[in-house]
């Protein structure tokens, strides 16, 4: 028996899946401590342990429900996305696990629409929003009708920069008051109080474990500035060559030796310089690896670029930024720059997307640049790769 395209068996297969969760999130016990001792276990009757593993898992199958809810709102009409860059990219909101961004123009009947649409994914799901703990930002708009719109959302109005996912939303990266939280949480894992506690070896590993973990984050999004690197390297010298009693030594080595691989005689601490710019040429990666996703799309309409195209062949963007700083990416060896460009291609996928004659899909160039008196006879000077070939599985033919 069939209905809609979905099978008895199908229907089946969902429905033991929905009890095995089940069982896992309801057959669960836990005991409170009361003055140092554990009561009588009992079973939960609602929700989901704290650091339950299957916790991300199934919040983002229910929040999946609301971007097809706001997806569908925003073909209907009912909601106003808001327009970027010179292609009008369409941008309504952006998820990850369970934070959410919903982005609109100035429309007070967008806003009301996004509160009626909330509520029913409130009710449809058992979630509550809190309001109280969200945020409304508004942006180049009357201070007046700000208020009026937090008022009708229930929640408080912030300004740029904000928090969201560890990373200050509209701060300028190039202050060093932007990279404040990274250098304070380096300045508490390398406190001078541990200095009695270890030895040489130890502090070392201490200074590469806090050194590859904590700026991660900020260096593979932003430059660091030339002060960061000098704070940080201060604070890893001070608590490298300290004494037990929490004075300052006298260093053994030079700092360069210290941050120099082990292959090379250093001590294998790494260049935060280094790490920094490998991290942002991971971008220079993804843009030629990626085809066409959201980020690329905005990033290319907002800086006149051109998403089928290499990164380096093209204009840095004039505004400023954290792509500026990406784009105009310096590596201190140029051999290690042209080796790294080299590992850089164009994704041909089915040809529909890439223009033959124009786009820079070859090792070289455009084919126009590269061979002018064919591009002046072709037939075809606007025609994608797909018109000109097929993909059989191992060639274009």
């Amino acid at each position: 028996m069939e209905f809609c395209g979905y099978s008895a068996a199908e229907d089946g297969f969902w429905a033991e899946v929905a009890g095995w969760i089940k069982e896992c999130v309801c057959s669960a016990s836990m005991s409170v401590l009361i003055n140092g001792s554990p009561s009588k276990p009992f079973k939960m009757e609602r929700g989901l342990r704290q650091g339950d593993h299957l916790c991300p898992f199934l919040f983002v199958l229910v929040v999946d429900v609301l971007h097809k809810m706001i997806g569908e709102a925003v073909r209907n009409g009912r909601i106003l996305p808001l327009l970027v860059g010179r292609d009008n990219i369409e941008l309504s909101h952006l998820q990850f696990a369970d934070d959410t961004i919903l982005f609109c123009p100035p429309e007070e009947e967008t806003i009301q629409n996004y509160k009626r649409l909330l509520r029913s994914f409130e009710l449809m799901s058992g979630l509550s929003i809190n309001y109280e703990k969200s945020n409304f930002i508004p942006v180049n708009c009357e201070q007046r009708w700000a208020r009026k719109m937090c008022l009708l959302l229930g929640c408080k109005e912030a300004s740029l920069p904000v928090r969201y996912l560890g990373i200050s939303l509209g701060a300028n990266p190039r202050l060093v008051k932007t990279w404040k939280p990274v250098i304070d949480k380096v300045e508490e894992k390398l406190s001078l109080w541990k200095v009695k506690t270890l030895n040489k070896a130890g502090k070392l590993v201490l200074i590469k474990s806090v050194l590859n973990s904590l700026p991660i984050y900020y260096l593979s999004l932003y430059k660091i500035p030339k002060a960061v690197v000098e704070e940080l390297i201060f604070l890893q010298r001070r608590f490298l060559w300290s004494k037990d009693d929490g004075r300052i030594g006298i260093p053994l080595v030079k700092w360069e030796v210290v941050m120099a691989p082990k292959k090379e005689g250093g001590l294998g601490v790494g260049d935060a310089v280094v790490r920094n710019t490998a991290l942002l040429f991971k971008w220079w990666w993804r843009f030629s690896k990626e085809e066409c996703p959201l980020w690329k799309r905005v990033v290319c309409s907002c800086n006149n670029m051109n998403p089928f195209k290499m990164m380096h062949s093209q204009q840095v963007p004039s505004r400023g930024g954290p792509w500026k700083d990406i784009c105009h990416l310096q590596i201190r060896e140029p051999q290690i720059r042209e080796r790294m460009i080299r590992g850089l291609s164009i994704e041909v996928g089915n040809g529909r997307t890439i223009r033959f004659w124009e786009d820079d899909w070859l090792t070289g160039g455009a084919l126009k640049d590269l061979f002018p008196r064919f591009f002046l006879v072709s037939n075809l000077k606007v025609s994608v790769i797909g018109d000109c070939g097929f993909w059989d599985g191992l060639e274009w033919i």
